[in-house]
């Protein structure tokens, strides 16, 4: 069964699906402003645990090497999560998520505008 995420792990998932490649806990803490520094260690951890992330190798610089990680779980599966429950604005949050811009979250609007359109026409209908 997959785990739920928090709001949190959640933004930190969302570090990780937007990267074409493995990223160190450092780096997932430069991307983020949301999270604090010192919050990435235990939530990438948490994230492991719970079955989201996996490591994907050593990165070495010239005085250290660091651990890095990449996503077990896709989107679609974290969508899943949320689809259990009967929270539908978490669901559209959820997409709009993977949307990436302005104009298509435009073009889902215009859509649901479009659908609450005819259920009013089919009620007036009745």
């Amino acid at each position: 069964m997959i785990q739920e995420l928090t709001k949190a792990e959640l933004e930190i998932m969302k570090i990780f699906w937007r990267s074409e490649t493995p990223l160190t806990r450092k780096e997932v803490a430069s991307l983020t402003t949301k999270i604090k520094p010192n919050s990435v260690n235990p939530m990438i951890h948490n994230l492991i645990e719970k079955d989201w992330i996996q490591p994907a190798g050593r990165v070495y610089s010239s005085t250290t090497s660091s651990q890095s990680f990449t996503p077990k779980r896709e989107f679609y599966d974290y969508l899943c999560t949320v689809i259990e429950s009967p929270d539908i604005p978490a669901i559209m949050i959820a997409l709009s998520t993977e949307l990436g811009n302005e104009k298509n979250i435009d073009l889902v609007m215009a859509a649901l505008l479009e659908q609450k359109s005819r259920l009013h026409a089919n009620q007036d209908d009745q």
